[in-house]
């Protein structure tokens, strides 16, 4: 993430004093009127010195303004030289994001930015073309299950809650919406069979059931085999029993019982870096402008439309990851070919004439790169196909 930025030592001067952003200030200067035909007179102002003050230079008062709000709210004004005041912003913001992710296990693709244009400040997270990696569930979720119930399934359900707050992977859950789009808007063979064939779903045969598959590759029963048969990853309809048997434990029972089960060390610290990105997403502060959803909310603090995105920070595969990557490649190529498809996973801006903004804005960004090294941490826990 934001590999192109470097780390700028930071100041540890005053954050008040007006040096830490020279690049906005203007020194002024009096010229100095000596003995004239005997009198003295009052000085007067260098002709350089503007009679008023121009939008420019409100726009850049306010975005240094802004900037030592930032420093104040710990995200800390670098050491550096630079052109302009937005520049030294931007390095600043990438600063923060590149401390708070030096010590996860794994960097998950995302590119960070943080620009002001158009009399705003605009802070955006897109999914990137680089590799995604590739994680398994199986091995880890059954060994969870077994050790104790649902122990399992709180670890599936913790990457689905990544999709609320901005943080998207390719997991079964997002595949099923995407397979919908692109193949079938069925459960069962019989009823994509009817859909694909154009028949009553009461005379479907297996014969259409093959005849089916030959025109779409794959077919419902396939995609369920993917994922070892468990509907819910999928959020097919299920029975009360099905229901009953794939339950995820609550996080704090999962508090309260991890250090009494017996577990391998690879399975104890995923569970417990799903914790600490579940209770990332669980922060409640009165100024953060936090909805209840765990996203924000402020009267000045806008959301940029980020739904159906293309891309993702990784790939989430029950074991065997060719269904996952046949559907994510047709779905891709189908969006990019509509209208409107984009990377933006999430996009907030505030206007920079509105400072009552400025603190809920700098708060959603940091607490959303809080929860990206918290995320990246939990998922890189994971094993990764080889």
């Amino acid at each position: 993430m934001l590999d192109r930025y470097e780390h700028g030592r930071e100041f540890e001067c005053d954050p008040e004093s007006a040096s830490l952003v020279t690049t906005s200030v203007r020194n002024l200067g009096v010229v100095a009127q000596g003995n004239q035909g005997g009198m003295w007179v009052l000085p007067t102002f260098s002709p350089e010195i503007p009679l008023e003050i121009s939008r420019a230079d409100a726009e850049a008062s306010n975005l240094a303004d802004f900037i030592l709000l930032a420093h104040k709210k710990g995200i800390r004004i670098p050491d550096s030289i630079y052109t302009t005041t937005s520049e030294l912003m931007t390095q600043q913001f990438a600063n923060y994001a590149r401390s708070q992710v030096k010590n996860v296990r794994v960097e998950l693709p995302l590119d960070v930015s943080i620009v002001a244009i158009d009399k705003k400040i605009e802070f955006a997270a897109n999914a990137t073309d680089r590799f995604q990696g590739i994680y398994q569930l199986k091995d880890s979720v059954e060994r969870l299950n077994a050790a104790s119930p649902g122990l399992g399934w709180f670890i599936t359900d913790t990457i689905r809650k990544g999709h609320g707050v901005g943080l998207t992977t390719y997991d079964p859950c997002r595949i099923a919406n995407c397979v919908q789009l692109i193949w079938f808007d069925s459960e069962t063979d019989q009823e994509a069979a009817a859909e694909v064939l154009d028949i009553d779903e009461k005379n479907v045969t297996e014969a259409h059931i093959e005849q089916a598959r030959d025109e779409r590759t794959f077919m419902p029963s396939d995609f369920l085999a993917s994922v070892g048969g468990h509907k819910h990853l999928l959020s097919w309809s299920q029975t009360k029993k099905e229901k009953a048997a794939c339950r995820s434990m609550s996080a704090s029972r999962v508090r309260a019982c991890i250090h009494k089960l017996k577990l391998v060390e690879a399975d104890r610290a995923l569970v417990m870096a799903a914790l600490e990105f579940h209770d990332s997403i669980k922060v409640r502060k009165a100024n953060a402008a936090i909805a209840p959803n765990g996203w924000f909310e402020h009267e000045n603090l806008h959301e940029f439309e980020c739904l159906d995105a293309l891309g993702s920070l990784a790939f989430i595969v029950w074991d065997d990851s060719e269904f996952a990557r046949e559907a994510i490649t047709h779905y891709e190529e189908y969006a990019m070919n509509g209208e409107g498809s984009h990377s933006q996973l999430v996009g907030l801006f505030v206007e920079l004439d509105e400072p009552a903004s400025w603190g809920p804005f700098i708060d959603a960004y940091k607490l959303y790169i809080k929860r990206y090294a918290a995320f990246s941490n939990f998922i890189g826990a994971l094993p990764e196909e080889e």
